[in-house]
């Protein structure tokens, strides 16, 4: 079972709280959630998670250079190998 942070309206509020009053992160959340009913309900489609890893998926490289340079911020000598795919 994947943790409760796990679907984008929870996880995009568990990020804005840190940043913002928790009222306008609600706010901002019951936004998001809203736009996604009525583009649901406009198209006659179920919702769909996209899931935890989706923005990582959509840019893997970008994903790739920032937790190398934040492993390196930390002090560690970072070097990259692709894992072979076994068939």
């Amino acid at each position: 079972m994947l943790p409760p942070v796990a679907c984008l309206p929870n996880f995009s509020f568990v990020v804005l709280v840190g940043e913002e009053a928790k009222k306008r992160a609600a706010v901002a959340v019951a936004h998001s959630i809203l736009t996604i009913a009525y583009h649901l309900i406009s198209r006659q489609e179920p919702y769909k998670d996209l899931g935890v890893d989706y923005f990582d998926k959509q840019r893997p490289e970008s994903v790739k250079k920032r937790l190398i340079k934040r492993l390196e911020k930390l002090g560690y000598q970072v070097s990259v190998e692709p894992v072979p795919v076994a068939i």
